[in-house]
């Protein structure tokens, strides 16, 4: 997961929130007085991180912390401030249910602002890519949402692939192993696992189908299985065809 703190504390902006720059897990923003009722520069800074927000891939959830002053904040002004500015990224089309508004104890010394964390889910890693490819062949994470799979497509554990009449497709296993995928055939990558001393464990779920193996050399205890409706099977050696 990753977070992004956006602080905002007060004053004239030349352009919204004073200028916007996303960074490595942070956005960096002119400083903003937080109160209950937004002003037109406020709503303005809103749109501008909500477009932020709208960038990043895989966002869960969003909140927004309004830290202020202890008579203020036990007035219940932090959190109407909290929640204003939740409303205005809602309103620009960040979905209110993954927003989330609370208003914690302001730090000694530290002035009120207006803060903003996000979380995001990282992308599985890769374990394999569409090396070549031949008519109609699709991938992705669900079986009933694949996509056109062209040659560098990459492939995450779980995901599905399926090859179309006439078509069929090569694809590289990072343990440095092949699936030589003919038509008409679907099938699920499993986990691909290979440690420091080549030990490797990779596991391809075959529905129906043609499929041939290349299999590289593992370490020692390497395990590479194929799994069909009949039972699962262990690559010996260099090869594995399965009609």
């Amino acid at each position: 997961m990753a977070a992004l703190s956006l602080a905002v504390g007060g004053g004239a902006w030349a352009e919204p929130c004073g200028g916007l720059k996303l960074g490595s897990g942070t956005v960096e923003t002119a400083p903003l007085v937080p109160a209950a009722a937004l002003t037109e520069a406020d709503a303005a800074c809103a749109k501008a991180v909500a477009a932020a927000f709208k960038g990043v891939g895989g966002l869960c959830s969003i909140t927004v912390a309004v830290r202020m002053a202890d008579a203020a904040r036990s007035g219940g002004g932090g959190l109407a401030a909290a929640k204003a500015w939740s409303a205005a990224l809602a309103a620009e089309g960040i979905p209110a249910a993954r927003v989330f508004p609370v208003a914690p104890l302001l730090p000694a010394g530290e002035a009120p602002s207006v803060r903003f964390a996000f979380t995001e889910s990282r992308p599985a890693r890769p374990v394999a890519a569409v090396l070549t490819g031949l008519g109609d062949v699709k991938s992705g994470a669900k079986e009933e949402a694949l996509q056109p799979a062209p040659v560098g497509t990459r492939l995450a554990p779980s995901d599905h692939v399926q090859t179309g009449a006439g078509a069929a497709a090569r694809i590289a296993v990072a343990d440095g192993s092949a699936l030589v995928v003919k038509d008409g055939t679907p099938l699920r990558l499993g986990n691909v696992e290979l440690n420091a001393q080549l030990k490797r464990s990779v596991r391809v779920d075959l529905v129906r189908g043609k499929m041939d193996v290349v299999a590289s050399k593992g370490g020692e205890g390497s395990l590479f299985e194929v799994g069909t409706p009949l039972g699962l099977a262990g690559v010996r050696g260099a090869s594995f065809r399965r009609r």
